[in-house]
């Protein structure tokens, strides 16, 4: 004959021994390619809109203020033909941070899928200044560039023609040259 045995009682010691191991747990890194915003990255490289937007929004649960996750939210939206929405999630990338051109790009591309052109070339140009590369864009900026690949293409003429050569450069007040 089994006898059965009673569950001990939860108490508020043994939900206080559970915690620390959960605390562990979200602490302790996650392998590579497996944290909200990587998973959300890869899905926007392969078009999956929603399914990235889900990730990003796991990300800034975790931290509302996370760079990536917000560009992440913006492209998610861009891609389902939200630019109002994304606009929001840009604009919250108060200032940008000069390590963080890109963002200038999805602003640009944003601006153009809201039909304001005139904003299009000094964001690009922005982004440019800034050292984004779209000649090499990451997986999930591939979108953005197919799109705005004319407008680019200018702004790296405009940028180009700007910058001086080496050798060149501007004598400024009180110079010695005449």
């Amino acid at each position: 004959m089994e006898r059965e045995e009673e569950a001990p009682a939860a108490t508020d010691d043994s939900e206080a021994s559970v915690a620390p191991v959960k605390d562990a747990a979200a602490a302790r890194p996650q392998p590579l390619g497996t944290r909200p915003v990587e998973l959300g990255q890869n899905l926007l490289a392969n078009g999956k809109w929603d399914m990235a937007r889900a990730r990003f929004e796991a990300a800034l649960a975790e931290d509302n203020r996370d760079i990536d996750a917000l560009v992440g939210m913006a492209a998610s939206n861009l891609g389902s033909g939200n630019a109002v929405r994304a606009v929001e999630y840009l604009e919250r990338i108060r200032p940008v941070p000069p390590a963080r051109p890109d963002v200038y790009a999805w602003q640009a591309y944003a601006a153009e899928q809201q039909g304001f052109k005139g904003r299009v070339a000094p964001l690009l140009r922005k982004a440019l200044e800034g050292n984004w590369a779209p000649e090499s864009p990451k997986p999930w900026e591939a979108v953005l560039v197919r799109a705005l690949a004319s407008d680019i293409e200018l702004a790296q003429k405009s940028v180009k023609n700007r910058k001086r050569a080496p050798g060149r450069e501007s004598a400024g007040a009180g110079s010695s040259s005449p």
